[in-house]
C-alpha cells in the first residue's frame, strides 16, 4: 500500500522522525493507526459504534471543562432518584 500525505501532515510526520522518537516515517504512520485502533475498541474488543464514540468525546469534553461531581454526590443522587419513595 502506498500513501501520500498532504503537506501539513508530510512535515508532521518526518519532524517526528527527525526527532529520533521515531525509527520512520511507516513506524509513525502505523503509531497512529494504532492510536485510532485502540481509541475504536471497547474492553471487550468490540468496535466502538458512533452513538457510543460521541457520548464518550462528550463526556471527555465536560471533563475537560471541570463540569464533574463527585462517586458521593453521584451515589447520593441516585438513592434519592431509585431508592427514596
Amino acid at each position: 500500500m502506498n500513501v501520500t500525505l498532504n503537506n501539513p501532515f508530510e512535515q508532521f510526520v518526518k519532524s517526528l522522525v527527525a526527532t529520533g522518537r521515531y525509527e520512520s516515517e511507516q513506524e509513525v504512520v502505523e503509531a497512529g493507526i494504532a492510536s485510532l485502533v485502540l481509541q475504536n475498541l471497547r474492553a471487550d474488543g468490540e468496535e466502538i459504534d458512533d452513538p457510543t464514540a460521541a457520548a464518550i468525546e462528550r463526556s471527555e469534553e465536560q471533563i475537560a471543562s471541570g463540569n464533574t461531581r463527585s462517586l458521593d454526590e453521584t451515589i447520593r443522587e441516585l438513592r434519592l432518584k431509585h431508592f427514596q419513595r
